[in-house]
């Protein structure tokens, strides 16, 4: 609602959550979770009840850098927590692109399709995105704040295009239908401290992703996401050419 209300900005926020603690706090694999040691309950149909009987749950009391956080009820899952965390993906999905008056506008950068476009994102492998139009209209692609402009390539059907730019929006212009953009661009690779409460915290980020935190959690530590590491590559730009 910030966003449509012109507080753009926001996108940034939207798209680090999304990537990182969002996602991180659904469970795609319960093996951590043991079989309850109740045989019988009012309140579910059937006990005793197995850790997949939760998969795609989000945690609700979930630590920085550990899904079991530091509370007093230890492991909980909040049955408000389920259907929030779906519903805030698919808030994000159904925003990431939007068509109004013949201009596609793309505002976070996550693969999905539409009947718009494909669009694909690589980051955190690789910093490139590839929208393949369906429709002619014209297109606005934002990138996130910290990517320095002048390193930005864009090609529209391998054959290379002057940048232009409204703040962190870059103006595509003009696409036909089944024409192909492609942008391109270096992922940042930093590291920040995060105070929270009394803990400081060490994030290391390649691009808008979390690929590790230190210290690691205790329990079922979070951000255990060296593949990525080791899947960069080096991104090789094409030379711009007016």
């Amino acid at each position: 609602q910030l966003c449509a209300a012109g507080h753009e900005e926001h996108w940034d926020i939207i798209e680090r959550v999304v990537r990182n603690q969002l996602i991180e706090q659904q469970i795609t694999d319960a093996s951590f979770i043991p079989l309850s040691k109740e045989t019988s309950s009012r309140t579910f149909e059937s006990y005793p009840i197995s850790g997949d009987a939760v998969l795609g749950g989000f945690g609700g009391w979930c630590g920085v850098n550990d899904f079991i956080g530091n509370n007093a009820l230890s492991r909980r899952l909040m049955h408000c927590c389920g259907p929030a965390g779906v519903k805030a993906i698919y808030l994000a999905w159904h925003n990431a692109l939007k068509w109004e008056n013949g201009t596609l506008r793309i505002n976070l950068l996550f693969s999905r399709r539409s009947k718009y476009a494909d669009v694909i994102n690589l980051d955190p492998l690789e910093g490139r995105i590839e929208v393949k139009a369906y429709q002619d209209c014209k297109m606005e692609i934002r990138l996130p704040d910290w990517v320095d402009k002048d390193s930005v390539r864009l090609q529209i059907n391998a054959r290379i295009r002057e940048c232009h730019w409204h703040g962190t929006r870059l103006i595509v212009g003009g696409v036909s239908e089944s024409q192909q953009v492609i942008v391109t661009y270096p992922l940042r690779e930093t590291v920040i401290s995060e105070n929270v409460g009394s803990h400081v915290y060490e994030t290391r980020w390649r691009g808008d992703t979390v690929i590790s935190i230190s210290p690691p959690g205790k329990y079922v530590p979070l951000y255990q996401r060296d593949r990525l590491i080791k899947a960069g590559r080096k991104i090789v730009l094409p030379e711009y050419v007016p």
